[in-house]
């Protein structure tokens, strides 16, 4: 680009006449300076987030001692920011220790999975007052990034305690939230963190 009376004039293209040449436009097809919130970044490139939430089809697991039981969860587009919560681990008296699987898989095909027991719940929580204390909050935006998208989650329950005294575990699980966008095959910018009140 050359100077012109103190603005730049592009020597090559600009295709969205937005003042900023291709060769430097950081938002293509769109005004680099729109910038709402004047934070410096242009509106294009903040971070988005279409806040989201969806009920699981069992949102209660009980299983008998010896057994296991899952449920999944599919998303028809990538899901980011995955957040949910599986409530009353270890909340009831028995012999028992409610042992919590969650497994993953990402949009690219790479599987993970994340597990606790209430015996580990509890150490985690010692300091939680209250229902709280029996809550495990699953975040896999923070575990694997919030670049990364879900396309399955699976729950599985199954008792840790496995003496001739074992008793049921039984959890429930509370809607997931998360960042979503109907539209597939766009190139997303990193999406932000769920508000707080999408309750």
């Amino acid at each position: 680009m050359i100077a012109d009376e103190g603005a730049c004039v592009c020597q090559s293209a600009d295709d969205d006449s937005d003042g900023v040449c291709n060769a430097v436009d950081k938002c293509p097809g769109e005004d680099d300076n729109l910038d709402e919130n004047e934070d410096g970044i242009p509106d294009c490139q903040e971070d988005v987030c279409e806040p989201m939430k969806k009920k699981w089809e069992d949102r209660r697991l009980y299983v008998k001692k010896g057994d296991s039981r899952s449920t999944t969860m599919e998303f028809e587009f990538p899901a980011y920011n995955v957040y949910f919560i599986v409530d009353s681990v270890n909340a009831r008296w028995g012999r028992y220790d409610d042992q919590v699987t969650v497994s993953y898989l990402t949009v690219d095909g790479d599987k993970g999975e994340l597990s606790m027991t209430g015996s580990e719940l509890r150490k985690i929580n010692w300091k939680v007052w209250g229902k709280g204390k029996d809550d495990w909050h699953v975040d896999l935006g923070e575990e694997i990034g919030e670049e990364t998208g879900i396309s399955l989650i699976t729950v599985t329950l199954s008792n840790a305690e496995t003496g001739r005294w074992a008793r049921a575990s039984r959890v429930y699980l509370k809607a997931v939230k998360f960042c979503g966008n109907e539209v597939e095959d766009v190139i997303r910018p990193k999406p932000r963190k769920l508000e707080d009140d999408l309750d």
